[in-house]
């Protein structure tokens, strides 16, 4: 999973790759760091989070946190606070 910035007219990568095989992303900025929410692919498609700070990104706790594949995540900050919504395919009612 590629994120990039805009800056003087030209599209740059914010560091390496933050995950060779993902979906479902969603991008939000907190405190001047992005952090991206997705789908790893190489986790079973279970939900990480990741913030990227000092020329790295980093997981926001452990990996593959949610309790099965996931699509459609997103992230909102309220107040200094993470949160993120996804869908849970694991948990769906029938």
């Amino acid at each position: 999973m590629t994120v990039k910035k805009f800056e003087a007219g030209i599209w740059t990568m914010v560091g390496e790759a933050a995950a060779t095989s993902a979906d479902y992303t969603s991008l939000v900025v907190r405190d001047g760091a992005p952090l991206v929410a997705f789908s790893e692919n190489a986790l079973g498609g279970r939900l990480t989070v990741m913030r990227y700070e000092t020329g790295a990104w980093t997981a926001v706790g452990p990996r593959g946190f949610s309790p099965g594949l996931v699509s459609n995540p997103c992230l909102a900050v309220n107040r200094g606070v993470l949160y993120t919504a996804f869908t849970d395919h694991l948990n769906m009612a029938a």
